[in-house]
C-alpha cells in the first residue's frame, strides 16, 4: 500500500482548503475570549471572597 499522492491531487486539496477569515471574525473571537476570561477571573474571585480564602 502506497501513501504517495499525485501532485495534482495535493495541489487541488491545498487550494480548496485555504480560506482567509475576515478581520471582523478574528476580532469577535478575541473579544469573546477576553470576556469569558474576565468572567472566569471574577467568578473565582467572588468564590474566594465568599468562602473566606482572601
Amino acid at each position: 500500500m502506497s501513501t504517495e499522492l499525485p501532485v495534482a491531487f495535493v495541489k487541488e486539496a491545498t487550494e480548496t482548503t485555504i480560506e482567509i477569515q475576515p478581520a471582523t471574525s478574528a476580532w469577535i473571537e478575541t473579544v469573546v475570549a477576553v470576556v469569558f476570561t474576565a468572567a472566569g477571573v471574577l467568578f473565582v474571585s467572588l468564590v474566594a471572597v465568599m468562602s473566606g480564602v482572601v
